[in-house]
């Protein structure tokens, strides 16, 4: 994965850098410290550098051959907000072998640019059904566009502002029959009002179902549209469907699709007693969805550096989460977490340098408490998730790229 010496032959010692660290121009590090740490597999701290926008990093050894075949890369992350709060952000990854060359790319949010803000607009939708809605969203392929909705003398009205670089605008609306419809509308007046009759609104093309539940479950759903060539943002495509959380025994959830895009992102939580089940697809449609009931997790040991756990699901990568807080906001906060990424549920060796721990005393691991952890059960394994994350280019990962998981929060 990313590795250095793909031409060597079985049989010969291992040569040339053990690992390089790539740092994008402008992944924005201005503002903060940032440290990356590397150990290898025994938990041996090999070596540690500070880095800043656009530096490569090459870690050599005088006995490359000696170091083990996986290695382990934590990055530190330390920056200041309010007045005088800190935080402090770890990322370790497990199982990195020896020779990788890895890509730190900044979160691209949003790839459009709307243009100038032109007005606030109002649009009145008359003849929808009752007095009420279950959900509404107004977007252009560039995102949402937020705003109020709600009803005025027994009329369903919407606000939000309107833009020049925004032409095309999609309603979507859920009314208090659960029927899903929607309409484009190509030319907006430009005095940013406008009336449309909910008789005229289309049904979808293609709808999705989602099996019943045995038990009483919370949802959210957001599906995104994205046009030909579009490139993929996290807030951005035209919002097809739109429900923050609601109880699945009031409506079963329903996912909706347009046959004139190919590309979505379909980003859908279920919300259990013991955990959440989280899908998030980028790309084209699922084929299905099957909500994993009745999974568990019991967790034998939560300490930072011997954690393991059992669980009755099949998983092909983790990530466990730990916290700390102490202090009061813009009254000595200090924020810390510890996250660890691995394929498999046995602890992993994860240590800090003295030189760092002296440098920021506020940084207490011992302090650290468990928080979660998530299970990876389809899609990309390890190996493929941090070859997406650490070693594309692609902007596809920052959206979340295809995945399925389920997260198990402290009993």
């Amino acid at each position: 994965m990313g590795c250095s010496n793909d031409s060597m032959t079985d049989g010969e010692p291992f040569s040339g850098p053990y690992f390089t660290l790539n740092i994008a121009s402008d992944f924005n590090t201005s503002l903060s410290d940032e440290w990356v740490v590397i150990q290898d597999s025994d938990g041996i701290i090999l070596d540690f550098r500070p880095f800043e926008d656009g530096v490569t990093l090459v870690f050599e050894s005088e006995t490359p051959e000696e170091i083990t075949n996986e290695i382990i890369i934590t990055f530190l992350k330390f920056n200041t907000f309010g007045q005088g709060n800190k935080n402090y952000s770890i990322n370790s990854y497990a199982e990195i072998p020896k020779g990788s060359v890895w890509n730190l790319k900044p979160l691209q949010g949003v790839n459009s640019d709307r243009g100038e803000l032109l007005t606030n607009a109002t649009t009145t939708i008359e003849n929808l059904p009752g007095t009420g809605f279950i959900g509404f969203s107004v977007s252009t392929k560039n995102g949402g566009l937020g705003g109020g909705a709600g009803f005025v003398n027994n009329t369903f009205q919407a606000n939000f502002n309107l833009w020049e670089n925004d032409k095309r605008h999609l309603f979507s609306i859920i009314d208090t029959n659960n029927d899903k419809r929607f309409m484009f509308v190509d030319d907006f007046p430009s005095n940013g009002l406008l009336t449309l009759d909910y008789t005229n609104f289309n049904e979808f093309d293609e709808k999705i179902e989602v099996e019943p539940f045995n038990v009483d479950v919370d949802y959210s759903l957001q599906i995104q549209a994205f046009e030909e060539n579009q490139e993929f943002g996290i807030n951005e495509g035209y919002s097809l469907l739109s429900i923050l959380r609601r109880p699945a025994q009031i409506e079963l959830p329903e996912l909706v699709y347009l046959d004139a895009y190919n590309e979505y992102i379909t980003s859908f939580d279920v919300f259990m007693e013991d955990y959440e089940y989280n899908f998030r697809q980028v790309g084209g449609k699922p084929d299905r969805i099957n909500v994993l009931e009745n999974a568990e997790l019991n967790v034998n040991n939560e300490a930072i550096t011997s954690f393991s756990f059992t669980t009755n699901t099949t998983f092909n990568s983790r990530e466990s989460f730990w916290q700390s807080s102490s202090g009061q906001f813009n009254a000595g906060l200090v924020n810390t977490s510890w996250k660890i990424e691995s394929s498999q549920n046995t602890s992993v060796p994860v240590t800090l340098p003295d030189e760092i721990l002296q440098r920021y005393p506020e940084l207490n691991i011992e302090a650290l408490a468990y928080s979660y952890t998530r299970l990876y059960t389809s899609f990309d394994n390890y190996e493929e998730r941090l070859e997406k994350k650490f070693v594309s280019t692609s902007p596809i990962y920052w959206v979340g790229f295809s995945e399925e998981s389920l997260t198990f929060k402290k009993k």
